[in-house]
């Protein structure tokens, strides 16, 4: 369990990494994640599909300008690899990473706001050219963001799997009824945000057409 915890904690601390360090190149989407984490735990079949599942949920979520987002990597992550070593079904899934997702959230803007105290320093070793000290301290805040990414990721694993299943045992069978169907919901609620900002008149033949082929093809 401690590789699959370090393995699992890597592709979080990665999902962080990505818009910092790679220029954005998609990694921490729920749909390349889902991937990772089941070839991480050997179950590709079912991590995409999880992925994919996420992708739909957490489709209409952006941050605007320097506004931290929802967290949509670190919660796919972690609800994918539960799905995977528990078993349990999207619904319990949705209710283990929202929390999770919105409390890295929060974490993010508490790093934001400590490395803007270091600002001052970075501008003192630019104006002297010291390039060395520069490097440092943008390597103090990628350090910070990978511990992000790492730490819930693998604690949740080490010592969350076993706890989980616990949780999901006793669970009522009310709450999971009520959970799946508003699960069913999450979907329409993602692509409703994402047409508030992209549907214009134009658009909507084509919407017709991608629904009807997806309903029946």
């Amino acid at each position: 369990m401690l590789m699959t915890a370090i393995l699992i904690g890597l592709i979080g601390a990665l999902s962080q990494w990505e818009s910092r360090m790679m220029g954005e190149i998609k990694l921490s989407q729920p749909i390349v994640t889902g991937l990772m984490v089941g070839m991480a735990l050997g179950d590709v079949q079912t991590g995409v599909i999880m992925g994919a599942q996420f992708q739909l949920l957490w489709m209409g979520i952006s941050g605007v300008g320097a506004t931290p987002m929802m967290d949509v990597g670190v919660g796919s992550i972690l609800g994918t690899s539960f799905v995977i070593l528990t078993g349990v079904g999207m619904e319990v899934a949705l209710t283990l990473a929202l929390p999770v997702a919105l409390l890295s959230q929060y974490i993010n803007v508490g790093i934001r706001t400590a490395i803007n105290g270091f600002m001052p320093k970075a501008d003192a070793c630019a104006a002297r050219g010291d390039m060395r000290g520069m490097a440092r301290i943008h390597w103090l805040g990628a350090t910070l963001f990978f511990l992000l990414g790492f730490i819930p990721c693998f604690c949740g694993i080490l010592f969350g799997s076993e706890a989980v299943q616990a949780f999901v045992n006793i669970i009522p069978t009310w709450i999971t009824n009520g959970l799946s169907a508003a699960s069913k919901l999450f979907p329409a609620l993602g692509f409703a945000l994402l047409m508030q900002v992209t549907m214009g008149k134009g658009m909507v033949p084509y919407f017709i057409l991608g629904f009807a082929l997806s309903a029946y093809l």
